[in-house]
């Protein structure tokens, strides 16, 4: 019965509605370019421009989705006695003038460049007008021949071959309409080091940013579970936007034992693989030192010289990249007690952790905590990826030209060193004819001398 109430209403709500009319002449449609603009020497200014955006029927994709409201009645019967609930179904369209990216379009698939030169790696939308936000990651296959930063720009070190992989995300604005619901796991650090006032700072953070979320709707869109970052990794919660039992759950974080984030990100990947993947689902994983305990990998990412106990890091950097295919992951350094080369480590970690460079932050002081906190989980239920696209580029490093130079100057120097110049032999030749003359002449003058007496 309640299912043929929400089809009839679905159905006089859809008749109901205008048709919008959604197709244009050639002259009434600009399609500008949108691109990620930025000079080799200006990293940090990376800015999506989008001039203008038009919709037609060929090109725009429109979300909807159903939410209940309490219209209409339903009877129910359950031990005995009877109750009677109103029920609808609408039908809401989350953006109707969405345009979404089919795919992006990049400057080149080859590369030649110098060892010691950079060249930036530029992205386009398609289509140009494509209303999605573009987020973008680049992993180099070696970077001991050339590296590339967050912006796309990629250096060359030394002679060789390498695979620069970009993926492209098209990410949307999730809607405060209880039309998408997000999922999200945080990973609270448990370990012995966080006794004190930073486990306090921790609890209370995660505490407000829960609240502020959810505030007081007992329907909120917007669910949580908590694990534990320790020598394992409890569940204390699974989802729930119930504030209470995320409250009491936060309180029961206690500091004991070491940081195994590979099974913290096996637990947090086992709770949202429950969870529809027409949600947005996120990790937040919040530390205050680097991996220590759990799985092991010797070989991989990291080394002897990155970190002492690199095994525990590369094991769960490789479960890491596995999760970022299906979810979103944001870190939290929290490192109130680092410093040195354990502290230089732990932020290069944490930022290898995350999907993206802007999905990591960090902080040093206690009340600090607070606000950092809520503006990394704040971002986590802030937008859902809709898609992805994986584009290479193949670069060749070639030596370059001023360091051929150099070498060749060298060489030349040193066959100099080796052996004597011509100009010296023609020289040396010159001396000895003129000593052999001057000694020729000297026998004659003394032979006349001799006559005369």
């Amino acid at each position: 019965m309640k299912n043929l109430f929400k089809a009839l209403a679905c159905a006089v709500f859809l008749a109901a509605m205008p048709i919008a009319a959604t197709t244009a002449s050639a002259e009434d449609v600009s399609v500008p370019e949108a691109e990620v603009v930025m000079a080799a020497d200006d990293a940090d200014a990376a800015v999506t421009t989008i001039t203008a955006a038009v919709t037609t029927e060929s090109e725009t994709t429109t979300t909807t989705t159903v939410i209940e409201t309490t219209t209409g009645t339903d009877t129910t019967t359950a031990d005995g006695e009877t109750t009677t609930a109103e029920t609808t179904t609408t039908v809401v369209s989350a953006n109707p003038n969405r345009v979404a990216i089919q795919d992006v379009v990049i400057n080149a698939t080859k590369q030649d460049v110098e060892s010691g030169k950079k060249f930036k790696i530029e992205i386009k939308k398609d289509p140009l007008n494509a209303t999605d936000e573009l987020v973008l990651r680049y992993i180099s296959s070696d970077e001991s021949i050339a590296t590339v930063d967050e912006n796309g720009i990629v250096t060359a070190h030394k002679p060789g071959k390498v695979t620069v992989t970009v993926i492209a995300d098209a990410v949307i604005p999730v809607v405060n309409d209880n039309s998408l619901e997000t999922y999200t796991v945080l990973i609270l650090d448990a370990s012995g080091s966080m006794q004190g006032a930073p486990m306090t700072a921790q609890k209370e953070a995660a505490k407000k940013f829960c609240e502020d979320t959810i505030g007081t709707n007992k329907n909120s869109n917007h669910k949580f579970a908590v694990i534990t970052l320790d020598s394992g990794s409890k569940t204390l919660t699974d989802f729930t936007n119930d504030i209470d039992e995320l409250d009491s759950a936060i309180a029961k974080t206690t500091a004991y034992g070491s940081t195994n984030y590979s099974a913290a990100l096996r637990n947090a990947a086992e709770l949202l693989s429950k969870v529809s993947a027409d949600a947005v689902r996120n990790i937040v994983l919040c530390s205050d030192g680097n991996p220590y305990g759990g799985e092991e990998k010797s070989t991989g990412k990291y080394t002897l010289s990155d970190y002492s106990d690199y095994e525990y890091a590369n094991a769960a950097y490789d479960i890491a990249q596995e999760i970022k295919k299906d979810y979103e992951i944001y870190t939290l350094g929290f490192f109130h007690s680092l410093s040195g080369e354990d502290l230089d480590f732990g932020r290069t970690y944490l930022k290898d952790v995350a999907s993206y460079d802007s999905n990591y932050a960090e902080v040093n002081k206690v009340d600090d905590l607070q606000k950092v906190f809520a503006d990394v989980a704040g971002n986590a239920v802030s937008y859902k990826k809709v898609s992805s696209v994986t584009k290479e580029v193949e670069v060749n490093v070639t030596e370059g030209k001023t360091a051929a130079k150099a070498e060749a100057k060298a060489e030349k120097k040193a066959d100099s060193q080796d052996s004597p110049k011509t100009g010296d032999d023609n020289h040396n030749v010159m001396l000895i004819s003129i000593l052999f003359i001057a000694m020729a002449a000297a026998a004659v003058t003394v032979k006349a001398g001799r006559t005369d007496k």
